[in-house]
């Protein structure tokens, strides 16, 4: 082996790379136990195919033959692993003040000359490791590979300047956020321009069609809401399975006319954006007939997330929670009308509803919390500080 090989001269001897040993140790050891692996296998499937006869007697017993000399090998594979460690740490303990370590080519080397040894005295044929195509010297590539670069040039490819000096030291949590700044849109200014939106776009042909529609189906649902409550009122609560029947196409035309519904989601977008500019401009314009530079600049940051969360709505705006909301409505609407008649058959539809409604609100959470322009503000603020923000 390379480190027993020392060759003195001069009072000088040269070992190996211990480094390089010890993985080529590792490798040795995780190879022989993969086809160990491989061969356990080979003879589980055997053993479960069915097949019977003198031809399956003779291939069980040369099976058997091949599997115990591959075992002694992969034995002796590990054997080698192991005498590499030890040559490695003998390595390690001896003193190097002259000589130059070898690489791990000598390793390759060695277990080039150790293999071919150990499966003569196996007396294993050829084929049984790879066959009649398997070349004659499966390691004498070593010699031709060129030599390595210097690895330690590779450092600002890994981390240069800006890889901090500590890498694994915690991160100190970050400040917290300024209080007394409201980031979401005034209610008053929202409601204001929701009605100038009505207003504007009811003139014109196909939106404003699409705007009366949805505004005629929401009033349907207010509708059979009161219907419901006078007649609870009235004690003719017998009679409300007839108005569930009612609700279920109109939980189906939900979807495309409904409080959730893709024409929905776009107006509300519509609406923010306007209550947005409004409310940005009025801000801005306070803070600086105040003098407060710091504080416009902050406004406008502000409206530039809302507009960005508002954009980011409208670009990501699905009919899931408008499915959702109507597959929920028309079981609990089923449940309502089968419960008078068998109570049994209206708990499944119960929990249906339940667990389509739940489901709606989780994609609509994850969704927001994805798109919130708020958070990713307060992210902004607290690890990204900038000088218009309050300080100290």
């Amino acid at each position: 082996m390379a480190a027993r090989a020392y060759g003195r001269a001069m009072d000088t001897f040269c070992g190996c790379d211990t480094a390089a040993l010890d993985d080529l140790s590792s490798m040795v050891g995780e190879r022989a136990a993969h086809l160990g692996a491989v061969m356990e296998g080979v003879a589980q499937v055997v053993a479960t195919t069915d097949w019977f006869g003198p031809d399956e007697q003779g291939f069980q017993e040369q099976l058997d033959e091949v599997y115990e000399r591959a075992r002694e090998l992969f034995e002796r594979l590990r054997e080698l692993g192991e005498l590499l460690r030890e040559e490695s740490a003998e390595q390690s303990a001896c003193s190097q003040p002259d000589g130059q370590s070898a690489t791990w080519r000598d390793g390759l080397r060695a277990l080039r000359t150790e293999l071919p040894r150990a499966v003569a005295e196996l007396g294993l044929a050829p084929p049984v490791l790879g066959g009649p195509f398997m070349m004659e010297d499966p390691i004498g590539f070593v010699d031709r590979l060129p030599p390595l670069p210097d690895l330690g040039a590779l450092g600002p490819l890994i981390g240069g300047p800006l890889l901090p000096s500590d890498p694994l030291r915690p991160v100190p949590p970050p400040p917290p956020l300024p209080e007394g700044e409201e980031f979401a849109l005034d209610p008053e200014i929202l409601a204001e321009t929701e009605q100038d939106r009505r207003v504007m776009l009811g003139a014109l042909p196909v939106i404003g069609t699409a705007q009366l529609a949805m505004g005629i189906h929401g009033g349907v649902g207010r509708f059979y809401d009161h219907v419901e409550e006078t007649l609870e009122a009235s004690g003719l609560g017998a009679t409300t399975p007839l108005i569930s029947m009612a609700r279920i196409p109109h939980h189906v035309a939900g979807i495309p006319l409904g409080e959730k519904s893709i024409p929905a989601q776009a107006l509300d977008v519509v609406d923010r954006q306007f209550a947005n500019v409004a409310q940005t401009s009025a801000e801005v314009s306070s803070a600086v007939g105040e003098g407060d530079w710091a504080g416009a600049t902050r406004a406008a940051e502000r409206g530039i997330f809302r507009h960005i969360d508002a954009s980011v709505d409208l670009m990501t705006a699905n009919p899931a929670p408008a499915i959702a909301e109507a597959a929920a409505g028309a079981a609990g609407s089923a449940a309502d009308i089968a419960e008078p008649f068998s109570p049994a058959a209206a708990e499944p539809l119960r929990d249906l509803e339940t667990t389509v409604r739940e489901a709606g609100a989780g994609l609509e959470n994850g969704h927001h919390w994805l798109t919130d322009g708020e958070r990713y503000y307060d992210l902004r603020r607290q690890y990204a500080p900038l000088p218009w923000d309050p300080q100290g």
